[in-house]
């Protein structure tokens, strides 16, 4: 009776540290995949920024062009 309890015992633990491992992996899998997914989350955003930044600068640059056209047709003009 005492060498199948030892036994059991010993299945019981092999089994346990087989699923620790499983599962270990599997952590492991998440946490690369979300480290993954937030790296590209942030990339994301920070080219938003810059694309956004982009698009301020042009219409400044445009605005800023249309008032040297309007100063230019003025002194043609006159």
């Amino acid at each position: 009776m005492l060498k199948e309890d030892s036994k059991s015992i010993k299945t019981s633990t092999e089994s346990f540290e087989k699923q620790l491992l499983q599962q270990k992996d599997e952590t492991g899998e998440l946490i690369l995949k979300l480290k993954s997914e937030t790296g590209l989350g942030m990339k994301k955003k920070t080219l938003s920024k810059e694309n956004q930044d982009k698009i301020i600068r042009l219409n400044e640059l445009r605005e800023s062009l249309g008032a040297r056209a309007g100063e230019n047709e003025r002194t043609i003009s006159c």
